[in-house]
């Protein structure tokens, strides 16, 4: 759980979500899906500024709307378990979709676990911008394994930080 106390500032203009479960229907909790179809982190908690933000946990809740034109600055960090020792070499990728479409600087993939010696843990983690996104753009992050290995691979919670950036502050 994280504290959104930052929220009670009338001015925040953040959206703070967090998911541990994916939009796949088989097991939304493994994140170690086919390296050819990712799924989309499902938000299930969420605390948004509502002048730039629309996020429902209810339906589509693996999507959060933009509704301010403008930049923001997007956070994400997806810390993952391996629940399934059977194998080894598990490696996961996180990717940033606007619209549906994958942007090709908004990608984690330096994650890795070895299965030996106790690893069995590892995470991602992704700054960027995202500029001059428009009203109503849809924000998703999408998983999917980054290895052919199966096996059985969780995260307790992965938080979403989102910021509209003031076009009259120097970044």
């Amino acid at each position: 759980a994280f504290s959104t106390n930052i929220l009670a500032e009338n001015s925040a203009k953040i959206a703070i979500l967090d998911s541990s479960e994916t939009t796949n229907t088989i097991d939304p909790t493994d994140l170690n899906q086919s390296i050819s179809s990712p799924f989309s982190m499902k938000w299930a908690s969420s605390n948004i500024d509502g002048a730039y933000f629309e996020h429902s946990s209810s339906s589509f809740s693996h999507q959060v709307r933009i509704k301010s034109s403008g930049d923001y600055k997007l956070t994400f960090t997806l810390p993952y378990t391996l629940t399934n020792t059977s194998s080894n070499r598990r490696a996961i990728m996180a990717e940033v979709y606007v619209n549906g479409s994958a942007l090709s600087y908004g990608r984690a993939d330096s994650g890795y676990i070895r299965q030996a010696s106790g690893h069995s843990e590892s995470s991602l983690h992704m700054a960027l911008l995202l500029d001059n996104l428009s009203s109503n753009d849809l924000i998703e992050i999408k998983v999917k394994g980054n290895t052919t290995e199966l096996g059985k691979v969780t995260t307790d919670g992965a938080p979403l930080f989102l910021q509209y950036m003031d076009a009259t502050k120097v970044i």
